[in-house]
């Protein structure tokens, strides 16, 4: 039950992450706006700098993460610690992208719609993250590992 728990969460988080590639990939290419509604007034120069980091270590993360997800699901041995950075990277990603949000009122307006509509699906790697957690504090024999791989990281 743990490792399906485990392997549904990494699935998704491995989907997830291939939304956030294409998004991220359009917004930096100029195919997109912003995704999100800015404060009132809009989003000012030094916001879109930041935005335009953001999205560009989101980019690489979610490459990462994708590969990870992959990495996992294939049961390689370096799978589980390529998704323990990429999750880390994703839960500072996220919470330096809505402090930002928060901070210049943004998250304020009516446009709030489309914050929320990002957090909602990032529900389960925040899941995730508290899995990975748990599964590092765990005795070493009994933490959650990919499908026919050991603890240890060594194949079965």
């Amino acid at each position: 039950m743990r490792r399906r728990l485990l392997t549904v969460l990494v699935a998704w988080y491995g989907l997830y992450q291939a939304g956030h590639l294409a998004l991220n990939t359009a917004y930096l290419l100029g195919s997109s706006p912003p995704p999100f509604a800015g404060p009132r007034g809009g989003w000012n120069d030094q916001g879109i700098a930041f935005l335009d980091a953001i999205a560009t270590f989101d980019l690489l993360n979610a490459l990462l993460a994708v590969v990870a997800s992959v990495g996992f699901l294939r049961q390689r041995s370096w799978g589980r610690s390529a998704v323990v950075v990429a999750v880390t990277v994703s839960m500072y990603a996220a919470a330096a992208f809505t402090h930002a949000a928060l901070a210049a009122g943004a998250w304020r307006q009516a446009t709030s719609g489309p914050y929320l509509a990002t957090w909602v699906p990032f529900v389960p790697v925040v899941l995730l993250a508290g899995v990975l957690v748990v599964e590092g504090l765990a005795p070493r024999g009994a933490a959650l590992a990919a499908p026919g791989v050991t603890p240890a990281g060594t194949e079965m």
